[in-house]
């Protein structure tokens, strides 16, 4: 299953990221969601760094100067499954690939 996960800035005067964890279908981004449950089953080294907040009309944020631990937690650790990424002005889209089974034995090593 193709997932992404999306950081986009609020305003350029809140140093806060909304983060966006979704699944694409027919190439299109579908946000999951339970999204912080999702985000917390797939990448927990990311979703440390996230509040979760509806203050701004989304669900999780991150904090500017968390962003540079993010980007280690995604490609410094050895079970980086980012497969491609793309910028735009204001967002960053992260493209993940994760192997079914291969997150069903992450689940199970985690209970």
């Amino acid at each position: 299953m193709k997932k992404a996960l999306v950081f986009r800035f609020v305003s350029d005067r809140l140093p806060v990221l909304d983060v966006q964890y979704g699944q694409i279908v027919d190439g299109h981004f579908q946000p999951f969601q339970d999204m912080y449950d999702q985000l917390d089953r797939d990448l927990p080294h990311v979703v440390v760094f996230c509040v979760v907040s509806d203050v701004l009309g989304t669900q999780l944020l991150l904090k500017a100067k968390d962003f540079g631990s993010v980007l280690y937690a995604l490609y410094g650790l050895d079970h980086s499954h980012v497969s491609s990424v793309e910028t735009f002005p204001s967002f960053f889209v992260f493209h993940l690939n994760f192997d079914e089974n291969e997150q069903e034995e992450e689940n199970t090593k985690a209970r």
